[in-house]
């Protein structure tokens, strides 16, 4: 609530090619600053948060058959408060993982798997979420310009959006609602030589 709020964010990443198993590989590391000035009680006081994140990115494909990708972080976080001494540090990270395959020249298998773990949560809302999709595509025609695709969103029904928030005066802990487990039926068709 008052003027004089700062934000640094310094990102570097390094990737290259993995020839032998026909894999891309980065590397990134970020470092972010954030101050908020706020007033409580007619005090000027200020939050300080820091965090340093590592991270690796993986794709590839394995033949046509299986393409693969996959993204994990680790975050080191801190916040220091200005009216009291009181500092919090804690971890934080996340997986993700996707795959798609091709059987037989007409079915796409996919499926994605993402974990969350934010150890500044309490346990009563919980501190990991685990989020699986998957679904099954057939390819249709002559040309395989069609597909018929089910699939299931959210399987294990944990995607709760839990997030919490550390001031000066007050502990902010939310929960959306979102949407839970479903499932879904399409139909693609592409257009081609339009």
């Amino acid at each position: 609530n008052l003027d004089g709020g700062k934000r640094i964010w310094i990102t570097a990443s390094y990737g290259f090619n993995v020839e032998p198993i026909k894999s891309k590989i980065e590397f990134d590391i970020n470092g972010r600053y954030n101050a908020s000035p706020t007033m409580v009680n007619n005090i000027e006081t200020n939050t300080d948060i820091y965090g340093i994140s590592f991270g690796i990115k993986l794709s590839g494909n394995v033949g046509n058959i299986i393409s693969y990708y996959y993204n994990g972080s680790i975050r080191d976080n801190s916040r220091n408060y200005g009216i009291s001494s009181d500092q919090n540090n804690y971890l934080s990270y996340y997986h993700s993982i996707n795959i798609k395959s091709l059987l037989l020249g007409r079915i796409n298998l996919y499926s994605s798997i993402f974990v969350f773990h934010d150890n500044s949560l309490p346990e009563e809302i919980g501190k990991t979420t685990s989020i699986i999709d998957a679904g099954v595509g057939l390819k249709l025609f002559k040309d395989m310009a069609g597909e018929l695709r089910l699939e299931g969103h959210n399987l294990t029904d944990e995607n709760s959006n839990n997030y919490s928030r550390e001031y000066d005066a007050y502990i902010e802990d939310t929960t959306s609602n979102t949407i839970g487990r479903y499932f879904l039926l399409t139909f693609i068709y592409q257009l081609k030589n339009l």
